[in-house]
């Protein structure tokens, strides 16, 4: 038996993909891939089962050689991991058409290839009403993957963070990318007690992060039991408060002068001219995340849990030494930002 892979260089696919190597034969299909590989390998899998193509592209962008090579392959498998991780409303054409459109392409290409199983990582926040063109062209990719015809599994995962014993992690998006907000300005402008930047949160509900290590080893477990037209949720049961969250951030990161305003209340008007430009510069960049630091989805594992049985193993909490240790990885990393 083989698999067929995407999204191997996105944050869940660099770890996912050498651990099925190692159980099967693994091909990826990889846009640019020619630019990616470096020597005989990419992220553990030989080469010459990298495949160049695009989920955008009417059955993923293959070419004649690729497609028959793949045919002959047996594949019965594809785990499809790759998306856009992006919240804003401008960008909402390209979002759905890496999300939804590449999802159909993905599709068609299985029916092609007689691929009998598809295995499709999707958001944990595709539950109720979308905030955002993101949670909406993922909640619409799950249901074509359900109206597909073929067996599938649904992988709903939270925000995914870095391994929890080195930080590691491929890229800094989620939390990531609302920490180097004030990182970078804090860095550029210096702000203190005396010029404070005002941040909107909850002070009560929760940020569902979860460890890349936890997503994996949840992701490959439930990817054995067979367990087929399920959706499974990889969360984690017990997660920090928001307002925990950043404040232990911005604590390790000595960033001074941030107030926490309470999301439901108006934020207070800066009275400094420079300071007036610098906050709405920050409130447009931390936009995007607004929902995730001021509300929280309650995700059930009970699906999850009755697969995996006595093999489900509750993620790590978060604690200020694991959060430090996702930070000390972000920063000797630039935040994944040319320094």
């Amino acid at each position: 038996m083989a698999i067929l892979l995407t999204g191997m260089t996105g944050i869940v696919g660099t770890v996912l993909a050498p651990i099925l190597q190692e159980k099967e034969e693994v091909f990826c299909i990889v846009r640019n891939a020619k630019n990616r590989i470096n020597g005989e390998y990419l992220n553990g899998i030989v080469a010459n089962n990298i495949i160049e193509g695009d989920i955008q592209k009417s059955l993923c962008g293959l070419s004649a050689k690729d497609y028959n090579k793949l045919k002959d392959k047996n594949i019965e498998k594809i785990v499809h991991l790759a998306g856009l991780l992006k919240f804003d409303e401008e960008l909402s054409s390209e979002i759905w058409s890496v999300n939804y459109s590449g999802t159909q392409n993905v599709i068609d290409l299985a029916k092609k290839l007689n691929i009998r199983e598809i295995h499709h990582a999707s958001t944990a926040y595709a539950l109720g009403k979308p905030r955002n063109p993101y949670e909406s062209s993922k909640l619409a990719a799950e249901n074509l993957i359900k109206n597909s015809g073929k067996c599938f599994s649904i992988y709903r995962i939270s925000i995914v963070v870095g391994n929890s014993n080195t930080g590691e992690i491929s890229a800094f998006d989620g939390i990531y990318g609302f920490i180097s907000v004030l990182y970078r300005a804090y860095n550029r402008y210096k702000f203190n007690g005396n010029m404070r930047i005002y941040i909107d949160c909850s002070f009560q509900s929760t940020m569902n992060i979860i460890p890349i290590d936890s997503v994996v080893y949840a992701f490959v477990k439930l990817f054995e039991k067979q367990s087929l037209g399920k959706t499974f949720y990889i969360t984690h049961p017990k997660p920090p408060k928001v307002i925990w969250v950043i404040k232990q951030a911005f604590e390790f990161l000595k960033i001074d002068g941030i107030k926490y305003n309470d999301y439901t209340q108006s934020q207070p008007s800066q009275s400094d001219r420079l300071l007036k430009i610098l906050q709405k510069g920050v409130n447009k960049q931390l936009s995007r995340y607004r929902p995730y630091a001021t509300e929280e989805k309650q995700f059930s594992l009970e699906t999850t849990i009755d697969a995996l049985k006595e093999e489900y193993k509750e993620p790590p909490l978060i604690t200020s030494e694991i959060l430090q240790r996702l930070l000390q990885y972000a920063i000797s990393k630039n935040f994944g930002k040319p320094k």
